[in-house]
């Protein structure tokens, strides 16, 4: 290669160096301007306080606890597990709790406690539990014992599903 050649070669790679640099610094300023907004969205979010907790807690859990339903769906599962003696309950209103009150007591995270008890073979037992894990619908396992029995499994089991209710702001 001539000696012009090498200069011009070394003119192009330190103008593709030179905006190579550019390009990145203004791609780096763009990136910290976004990181600033959402920075300051998220202020303002975390100022507006309950509204936030609000809607996060509303999309996350139903508005009724709608416990009729989960139960027939418990027994419809019992039923296709083949457990023996299901014997399904509800706590009354005095053993519901509340369990998270949000920003101005508008609305309440309940639990409502439910009581399972059962018999069956510990394959059935398993693939109930399972199925019941399976349920759609925002609930905690409490509860599990299983004692053996002369040929099942005794199971008692106590499950809370979570219900937002809202009060009313008059």
């Amino acid at each position: 290669m001539t000696k012009p050649m090498n200069i011009l070669l070394a003119a192009c790679l330190i103008a593709s160096l030179g905006a190579a640099l550019v390009y990145g610094a203004k791609r780096l300023g763009q990136i910290r301007e976004l990181r600033a907004q959402t920075a300051a969205l998220h202020s303002a979010e975390w100022k507006k306080g309950g509204e936030g907790e609000q809607d996060l807690l509303k999309r996350k859990f139903p508005a009724k606890a709608d416990v009729s339903s989960f139960v027939e769906g418990l027994y419809t599962v019992a039923q296709r597990s083949g457990l023996q003696n299901v014997e399904i309950s509800t706590v009354n209103d005095a053993q519901k709790k509340s369990v998270k009150k949000s920003a101005g007591d508008v609305a309440a995270l309940t639990a409502w406690p439910i009581r399972i008890s059962f018999e069956g073979r510990y394959r059935a037992v398993a693939d109930y539990i399972r199925a019941v894990q399976g349920i759609e619908r925002f609930k905690r396992l409490i509860l599990l014992e299983m004692k053996p029995g002369k040929n099942a499994i005794k199971t008692n089991m106590i499950i809370e599903i979570m219900s937002l209710e809202v009060a009313d702001a008059a």
